[in-house]
């Protein structure tokens, strides 16, 4: 998630860099994937969902260890689900255009739904419902774009508007969708989405299970090779694809995620040297924040005013990397100030 907040000031001057392989590699892994493939880009919202799924257990342990009542925690999930998606309705547009213009998909509306049904789950069932529900959903998504053709289509179609969740999203999504007739946060690609969210409870399972944290970090890292090992030969038959959301997209992101997990937990608990991970731990504490800031703020016309004009042509070629570092720097000294006044923001 730092990667994301931190990274993307920096865009324009990698753009900047002289035309070969490395910057055509670097421009690839800061966008999406045209279609199939995966890139940065396309790894930082699989691992969101899979934080978000971490957060429900840490969250609504808490209010069940309390004895919260399952009423008042039930209203405080809803709450908290209505005030996401609306935040996403805004953060795509808001009402400023007709109803059939309006995006209601979206990143933070998935996010939404899935911690919506995620939560739900975790109140009402027993573990090993969700542990179950991963790979079911999984491998039944895998099915059903696999045999059930879109009306016209033929079945196995993943071409972009060949496949099945195109055609569900055209007869059924309301209002504008992202690429026109279908959305990549639509209908038929939240089910494993979902099973990325139940994913990420089992990250919040094993890291308050009591197990040695260098056994975590061990069991982390197996889990890391299995998934991606097991997502990259699925994807013989299933192209790894974010828009899509395919399951062996699902595995792979899964592996990186416990790849990175296990690294923060190795310097935090078996190095001791949790301060090494303070910068991650600033942006963390109000990642929608973080999330939000420079996609509704426009920074550039303060950037401009501190590494602009006159200082940028004295600068040069390196005027770009100074920018996205002045750009990135506010964003963190903002997110350390509400960090230093114990301010989160949270719905």
């Amino acid at each position: 998630m730092t990667g994301l907040v931190l990274v993307t000031p920096f865009i324009p001057a990698i753009a900047s860099l002289p035309e070969g392989a490395v910057r055509d590699s670097l421009v690839a892994q800061l966008n999406h994937s045209p279609w199939h493939g995966l890139t940065k880009a396309d790894v930082t919202f699989g691992l969101f969902v899979m934080l978000l799924g971490t957060m429900i257990p840490v969250s609504l342990g808490r209010r069940v260890a309390d004895g919260t009542s399952l009423v008042r925690t039930y209203g405080q999930v809803l709450r908290r689900s209505v005030l996401l998606f609306a935040l996403g309705v805004f953060y795509n547009g808001g009402f400023s255009q007709p109803w059939p213009e309006i995006r209601w998909a979206g990143i933070l509306q998935r996010l939404a739904v899935l911690y919506l049904v995620g939560a739900l789950v975790y109140l009402n069932c027993p573990r090993w419902v969700r542990y179950a529900a991963a790979p079911v959903l999984l491998l039944g998504y895998w099915a059903l774009l696999a045999t059930v053709p879109a009306p016209g289509g033929t079945a196995g179609d993943y071409t972009f508007n060949g496949n099945l969740a195109a055609w569900v999203d055209a007869q059924a999504l309301p209002g504008r969708a992202y690429f026109g007739t279908w959305d990549p946060e639509g209908i038929l690609t939240t089910l494993p989405a979902l099973a990325s969210c139940f994913l990420g409870m089992m990250w919040a399972d094993l890291l308050s299970s009591g197990v040695r944290p260098a056994k975590q970090v061990f069991y982390l890292w197996i889990a890391a090779i299995v998934a991606i090992d097991l997502g990259f030969v699925w994807s013989e038959a299933f192209p790894i694809n974010k828009s899509l959301w395919t399951s062996p997209y699902a595995l792979v992101v899964a592996g990186v995620g416990c790849v990175l997990l296990g690294i923060c937990q190795w310097i935090a608990e078996v190095w001791r040297r949790p301060a090494w991970l303070f910068p991650l731990v600033v942006v963390g504490r109000n990642l929608l924040m973080a999330f939000l800031l420079p996609n509704v703020i426009r920074l550039g016309p303060l950037v401009d005013r501190i590494v602009g004009g006159d200082v940028a042509k004295m600068l040069g070629a390196f005027a770009p990397w100074v920018a996205g570092l002045v750009e990135a720097g506010l964003i963190w000294l903002f997110l350390y100030w509400l960090y230093q006044k114990r301010i989160v923001v949270k719905l």
